[in-house]
C-alpha cells in the first residue's frame, strides 16, 4: 500500500460506532465514516483511525466494540484498498 494508511472498525450493531468513536475522539483524524462497499458488515459505519493509533486503540477498544478490522490505503494506482488487518 501506499501514502496514509487507515485503519477501519466494524461493526454489529448501530449504536456500537459512536460508542468506539467516543473512547478515542482524542485520536487526530479519528472519525466515523459510511461503511465502504468493500467491507460487508451490519451497521453501515466504520470507525476510522490512523494506522499508527492502532496499539493505542486496542487498549482502549475491547473485542465486544467492534466486529473485525481493516487496513485502508491506496494501491500504486491511487485507488482505495481495503483488506483484512492481520496481526
Amino acid at each position: 500500500m501506499l501514502g496514509e494508511e487507515f485503519i477501519l472498525f466494524s461493526f454489529a450493531k448501530f449504536e456500537d460506532p459512536a460508542r468506539a468513536l467516543d473512547k478515542v475522539k482524542d485520536f487526530k483524524k479519528a472519525r466515523l465514516i459510511p461503511l465502504p462497499p468493500e467491507i460487508d458488515a451490519g451497521c453501515g459505519f466504520a470507525l476510522r483511525i490512523k494506522k499508527e493509533d492502532l496499539d493505542k486503540a486496542l487498549k482502549i477498544l475491547t473485542k465486544d466494540d467492534y466486529d473485525r478490522i481493516y487496513l485502508m490505503g491506496k494501491d500504486k494506482n491511487g485507488r482505495r484498498l481495503i483488506e483484512k488487518y492481520v496481526f
